[in-house]
């Protein structure tokens, strides 16, 4: 199966019940995830989305999904694009989709810092406040958090809110497996553990700092 060809959704009933997608090569989810969220946007627009996963693998909470990118990407109610036609049957024929499919690949300098979320700016500017001199995000709109990080990429703005680290001052490194990134870690036990998971079977596994 090629990245990008069409998949059948098999939970019609539930949106957000994404099996269908996690036989799927890491690199095709994060290209159908790009495509479906940022198809419209720049290189470097989705090159924030990329970097998203990657701030999310590095902080490694359960409420992301772990720290893999099938497991990030098809975390439930995290990637709404995930649910739609366009992660289903992107238009392979399209320069978005190339670019998107090159990002998830090949990856690119990070734009965004350490920010864990993104949202279009005008959801992100109905969740937001400004309170005492501090900008603060609801994710329910009940509850607020500071926000201590922010960058407008194009429609999207990425965010990362008090409470939730950078993910620390260690380097990332990828685990890329015969071509395909497998994860992304800043601890040098999680990196290892990669790579013992995976030296019995794999052709060649590389290791590149982000």
């Amino acid at each position: 199966m090629a990245y990008g060809d069409p998949i059948r959704n098999h939970n019609p009933n539930n949106p957000w019940n994404l099996n269908h997608f996690r036989s799927l090569p890491a690199a095709d989810n994060m290209a159908r995830m790009i495509y479906s969220e940022a198809r419209g946007e720049t290189l470097e627009g989705k090159r924030g989305c990329y970097h998203v996963v990657l701030n999310r693998i590095a902080v490694n909470l359960a409420e992301f999904g772990g720290n893999t990118i099938n497991g990030t990407i098809l975390h439930p109610y995290q990637f709404t694009g995930m649910t739609t036609l366009s992660a289903r049957e992107p238009n392979r024929s399209t320069q978005a989709w190339t670019d998107s499919l090159d990002v998830a690949l090949n990856g690119g300098a990070n734009p965004i810092g350490s920010c864990l979320w993104f949202n279009t700016n005008a959801l992100y500017n109905n969740r937001s406040r400004i309170r005492n001199g501090r900008e603060e995000y609801s994710f329910n709109g009940l509850t607020y958090r500071e926000v201590v990080e922010k960058r407008v990429l194009g429609n999207h703005t990425f965010f990362r809110v008090s409470g939730y680290g950078g993910g620390g001052s260690n380097p990332i490194y990828r685990v890329i497996v015969d071509g395909t990134q497998v994860g992304a870690y800043s601890q040098y036990p999680n990196i290892l553990n990669e790579i013992s998971n995976r030296i019995g079977t794999a052709s060649q596994i590389q290791i590149q700092k982000i």
